[in-house]
């Protein structure tokens, strides 16, 4: 272990093949600014991938058979509540209205004819009622034609945003056949599968932080929904996480959840007290008016502190060495 440590020191210390300076005897000490390493309790913190849905979406799709006549919407689109974007096109249903309007027209002449006659007393009360039932069974048959015409045109049940279109002019379209996806912009949600040990930190209503792709800084959600039961498979939980609204933000943007499962000590110092050569990372620490070379690793950097992850225990002090070049073993004094 020690050859080791003196083969790391070796090559931070005399990697440029030049002697390096010792402090001599008679050298006056140093003076720098000394600091107490951070000891404290920190949140420990799990990321989960997931990705940013829209809270409302609807896939547009027919009821019945027919061959795409009209597509009036393209990807990206935005579209008004009740706004037409698809028209089909079937001959039988249009032929189907054709003739129940005609027979609704003559059942509406022998109505008219036979209330004229009944007035006059020229026919008898069951023929009468006879010709009201034919009329009211003829308005009925047509009303159910016009409902079935209505449905080969599809319109927007909200306003919305177009997110697929998966029709042309010319298909055939079958009943329960997605033509178009819509989704409304204006309320999103983050969602992510999340392991099922660590659902028991979440509740609903809780403020979540989320770290989404492109945007520099972490988002506030609130936990809207909670899978009650976990997957068999991957024994994970859906959770729904409503967003801010932020400007620019689309649903399919992958980003992580951001869980506090618990707490851990950890060791800070302050980040200019870390010096880097490559991938080896060092600091000096003071001990009785002594600045020794300590080879530490880092973790996550927060507001000007780094975490130490190991090197250090949480009872040093270290040197924040600024314009002075520090040699390990160097006397120094704390600056005033």
């Amino acid at each position: 272990m020690g050859r080791a440590w003196c083969a790391v020191l070796a090559l931070l210390l005399g990697c440029s093949g030049e002697p390096q300076p010792r402090p001599g005897p008679g050298k006056p000490p140093a003076t720098v600014r000394v600091v107490q390493v951070q000891r404290s309790s920190r949140p420990v913190m799990t990321e989960v991938v997931g990705t940013v849905r829209a809270v409302r979406s609807a896939t547009i799709a027919p009821l019945i058979i027919g061959t795409v006549a009209e597509v009036r919407v393209g990807l990206g689109s935005s579209v008004r509540a009740g706004e037409i974007l698809v028209r089909l096109s079937a001959r039988e249903v249009d032929a189907r209205l054709d003739q129940t309007r005609a027979v609704t027209a003559l059942a509406r002449r022998e109505r008219e004819r036979a209330t004229t006659l009944k007035g006059q007393g020229a026919i008898s009360s069951s023929q009468y009622d006879a010709a009201m039932s034919q009329w009211s069974l003829a308005e009925a048959r047509e009303a159910e034609a016009s409902t079935l015409a209505d449905r080969m045109v599809l319109r927007a049940p909200f306003a919305s945003v177009v997110t697929a279109k998966l029709a042309n002019v010319g298909d055939t379209a079958m009943p329960g056949q997605a033509l178009l996806v819509l989704e409304a912009p204006s309320a999103l949600r983050f969602e992510a599968r999340v392991p099922e040990a660590s659902v028991d930190w979440l509740s609903v209503g809780a403020s979540v932080p989320i770290r989404l792709d492109g945007l520099d800084k972490e988002l506030e959600g609130r936990v809207a929904e909670i899978q009650p039961a976990a997957d068999d498979a991957t024994r994970t939980r859906l959770v729904k996480v409503d967003l801010p609204q932020v400007s620019g933000l689309r649903s399919g943007r992958f980003g992580r959840l951001l869980l506090a499962t618990g707490s851990a000590q950890t060791v800070a110092v302050p980040a200019e007290a870390v010096t880097r050569h490559g991938q080896l990372e060092t600091v000096f620490v003071v001990d009785s008016g002594t600045a020794r070379l300590r080879l530490i690793r880092t973790g996550r950097e927060r507001e000007q502190w780094v975490d130490v992850v190991s090197g250090l225990s949480g009872e040093e002090k270290v040197a924040l060495p600024g314009a002075v070049e520090l040699v390990d073993g160097q006397r120094v004094e704390e600056a005033r």
